[in-house]
């Protein structure tokens, strides 16, 4: 009988070590588990800024009516064609290699000057209707570019919206009236 009372008191003392090193190692892989959580959100907050600063920019944007002619005019009824003119901005972080720009423009009521309605592209997880679109090869440096879209449709007097797209994000805009 005493070799199983002390047998029972060997493990008792022996389960009391164990669960305090349970208890310590349930401690630690808390703190582990806290300290991974912060650092996958530093993480991902390095990764947003980093995708940030890599986002082309576009500048010296601008939009000019041509008549039928191929001169410039500010007289709606007499353009056919828009030229979209602008510089994609140096950015040495952001991935370089053909880019496709893709170019809104939007009349005074809102509509989007379309050459055929099946012409989209994704943009914050839409598919969006697009007036015209380029391959560009970017380096990383001051890229210029120029973009022309032939209008089928009416042109009215007002205001006129551009927006340019690369990389599923908006780059660039700028309006211009038309009398």
């Amino acid at each position: 009988m005493k070799s199983f009372v002390r047998q029972i008191d060997s493990l008792n003392t022996r389960n009391i070590e164990l669960t305090e090193e349970n208890q310590s190692i349930k401690k630690q892989y808390h703190s582990a588990e806290k300290k991974n959580k912060q650092l996958s959100e530093k993480f991902k907050e390095a990764r947003n800024k980093v995708e940030l600063a890599s986002t082309i920019r576009a500048i010296d944007l601008n939009l000019e009516a041509y008549n039928k002619k191929g001169k410039l005019t500010t007289r709606a009824r007499k353009v056919r064609r828009f030229g979209i003119k602008f510089k994609l901005d140096e950015n040495l972080i952001a991935p370089t290699g053909v880019k496709q720009v893709y170019i809104r423009i939007t009349d005074p009521e809102d509509h989007i000057l379309l050459e055929n309605e099946k012409l989209t592209f994704k943009f914050d997880g839409e598919e969006i209707v697009y007036s015209a679109v380029r391959s560009i090869e970017y380096n990383g440096k001051v890229t210029p570019a120029s973009v022309y879209f032939e209008s089928k449709q009416k042109v009215l007097s007002g205001s006129y919206q551009v927006d340019i797209f690369c990389d599923g994000k908006m780059i660039g805009e700028t309006t211009v009236t038309l009398k």
